[in-house]
């Protein structure tokens, strides 16, 4: 997906209805700060509405703090099964 400035971003899942566009970055293990950044980064470039950060491990307090400035992005760590999943996506 390219953004407003021109780069392209790698997305791991771009939901677009009724002109409204949602990103989520899924990650397997902790979401640390950086990597918090660089979405951040891709969340504003791309003009989202929308975002989800997903991860089976913790979300870095630091990336948490980051994330929390943005209403519009929701937050999962710690998934352990669907159903905890599926809570969260219905808030959508």
């Amino acid at each position: 997906v390219n953004g407003v400035s021109g780069a392209s971003h790698q997305i791991d899942v771009l939901g677009i209805k009724n002109g409204r566009i949602l990103i989520v970055e899924c990650k397997s293990g902790e979401f640390s700060p950086t990597q918090v950044r660089n979405f951040l980064g891709k969340y504003y470039d791309i003009r989202c509405h929308q975002a989800l950060a997903l991860s089976i491990g913790n979300i870095h307090p630091d990336g948490i703090q980051l994330i929390e400035k943005n209403p519009a992005i929701i937050m999962c760590d710690k998934i352990r099964n669907y159903s905890a999943l599926a809570r969260k996506l219905s808030k959508i």
